[in-house]
Parts: C-alpha cells; structure tokens; sequence
C-alpha cells in the first residue's frame, strides 16, 4: 500500500512538472500573440455591424370578423356545458368518471349533451387556430427578427464601449505590470515574449496587458447592454396586448344565440368580410409602406374631412363627414395593430 501511494504521488509530481513546464514555455507564444493581433482586435471593434430596417409585421385582418364570431360560438358551446353540467337535475354526478349517472334515461340524455358540447368546444377551437394560423407565424416570424434587429444594435452599442474599454484596461495593466517588473524583474521575465522583434521597447508587460484587453473586449462584445432585448420584447408585449383589446372589443360586440347555427354564422362572415375594405385602401397606401408615411397619410386625410371643415353645411355633409372620419379612425387603428405601432 506504501509503494502503491508512493508510485500516485511520483506521477502526480511528474505531471504536475509537465503543466508547469508547458505553460511556460506556451505562454510566452501567446502572450506575443495576443499582443501583435490587439489592433485587429481593436479595428473589429471600431466596425460597426450593418443593421437593415426595422422588421414589421403585417397582418391580414379580413379574417378578425369570422374568428370574433368563432369566439363567440364557443363561448356559447361553454356556457350551454355548463349549464347542462352545473343545473341540479336530480341525477347523481360521478367525479371518478366525471359524468353523470346512467342508470336514468335522464342521465344518459344529459350526458349525451355534454358530449356534444365538449365536441363543438374542440371543433372551434381547432377552427379557431386553423383560421388564425397566418398570423401566428407571421407573428412568430416578426418577434424572431425583432429580437435578432436588436441583438445588433446590441452588439454594435457594446462594440462602440468595446473599444474604449480594450484599450484602457491595455494601458492600466501594462503600467501595473511595469511597475511589478520593476520590483520583480525575475518573475515578469518568466512572461517574456517568445518572438520579440524589439526586446527593448516591447516589454513583458505590454504582452500582459494586452491578454487583459482582449479578455476585456470580448467579454463587453458577449454581454452587451440588456435594455435592447427589452426594447424588444416592449414591442412584442405592445402588439399581444393591442390583439387582446382588439379581441375583448369585437367580443363585447359579437353574440352568439342558440336561433343561429354555426355554419350559417360561418357561412355569413365568409360573405361579408370580404366586401369590407381593408385598412390600407382607406389610407391610400401600401400595406408595406413605412409607419412614419401611413401616420402622414392618416394625418392628410383626416385633415380633409374632419368634421370642422363642413360644419357651416348641412347636416347630411356634416354626417357624412363624421362618417368618413370614422371610416379613418378605424382604418388607421387597424393599421396600428397591423402594423404594431
């Protein structure tokens, strides 16, 4: 056992010699690798990485009519379960089996009515997401390119502090290096230069000071400034919580009743949401044109029929105006939701 803990400890040694031995003689190339590469470094840092436009979300809304309406058959298939599921009608309800019980002819007839509403529950819902699909990538799509525009400009505000910081802990630790050779000499030269054209001028403690640099930069360039992503996600939240009042706003004013049947409601937005014109034909604009041009044309129209402008007039001009002018308010809200700003 003796032997054995003798032999583990020689080899520990050994090996031990071996790291030692290699560090010092690789650090040296490193060091001088480091040091001759520092202006590269400090070139990439001074680039900034080209950044394109914006990405912006374009979103179909012909659409938004006929899924209110799904919403709300829903809603209805909800609410006709739960009646059925929660009104006492003096049949004995199972938990373990989550139904009631069918020794009665009643029983069976409410479950049976149950089924059919779970049913209708699930079949909208799947049309719910099939007809919203489109947008869902296209959203998803967007929110990617967002948050990867403003990694960039991330990284090109890092590299911008990059730089300045690169160079200054280059210059802080040389000089403190400097000073440590200059009460060590025997320790600093352990870090001297593997191929140094210029002994005289390039002294070890450029060499470290410029391993501190790089260590500096890169970690600046891989952690840039967080308040980008949140920028990001503002946006993303801005448009999910512009959907939700959408959504909560076309609820309140789409019923569902049991005279209706679902595919005559579905059949009849099929038919009328088409005929309404969509928001950048009322703009007069390209559904891909610029935000700040869709303000300027909302701006130009709104100026042109605004109400005030007719009110010496009739009250047929001056409801057509009102008219109109709603006509705009709406589109230019469909815009923002469109567009997400």
């Amino acid at each position: 056992m003796a032997r054995s803990s003798g032999g583990s400890g020689e080899l520990i040694l050994v090996a031990t010699a071996v790291v030692v031995v290699v560090v010092i003689f690789i650090v040296p190339y490193a060091l001088a690798l480091l040091l001759y590469s520092l202006p590269l470094l400090v070139l990439w840092l001074l680039t900034p990485t080209e950044v394109g436009a914006e990405p912006q979300l374009i979103v179909d809304t012909s659409p938004h009519p006929l899924l209110a309406k799904l919403r709300a058959q829903m809603r209805f298939a909800d609410e006709q379960y739960d009646l059925v599921r929660y009104t006492d009608w003096g049949v004995r309800w199972s938990d373990n089996l989550d139904r009631f019980e069918e020794r009665s002819h009643r029983g069976r007839d409410l479950n049976r009515q149950l089924e059919e509403w779970t049913i209708a529950s699930r079949h909208l819902s799947a049309e719910i997401r099939e007809v919203e699909e489109p947008e869902t990538k296209a959203f998803g799509a967007w929110s990617t390119e967002l948050s990867d525009w403003y990694q960039q400009h991330a990284v090109n505000a890092a590299k911008q502090t990059g730089w300045k910081l690169t160079l200054q802990v280059f210059v802080g630790v040389w000089v403190v290096a400097e000073l440590v050779g200059a009460s060590y000499p025997d320790f600093i030269n352990l870090f001297a230069f593997a191929w140094n054209p210029a002994p005289a001028f390039l002294h070890p403690g450029l060499g470290i000071g410029a391993a501190a640099a790089w260590a500096a930069g890169i970690y600046r360039v891989f952690r840039p400034p967080a308040h980008f992503a949140e920028r990001a996600q503002e946006k993303i939240d801005e448009y999910l919580n512009a959907r939700r009042i959408r959504e909560e706003a076309e609820d309140r004013q789409t019923t569902y009743s049991s005279e209706e049947s679902f595919e005559e409601a579905s059949d009849e937005d099929d038919e009328v949401a088409p005929s309404a014109s969509a928001w950048h034909e009322i703009l007069k604009v390209d559904p891909q044109s610029p935000i700040d041009e869709i303000k300027a044309a909302y701006k130009k129209a709104a100026i042109a029929c605004h109400p005030d402008k007719v009110a010496h007039m009739n009250e047929h001009i001056q409801q057509v105006a009102k008219e109109e002018m709603q006509k705009l308010n709406d589109a230019f809200q469909q815009a923002q939701l469109a567009r997400g700003f």
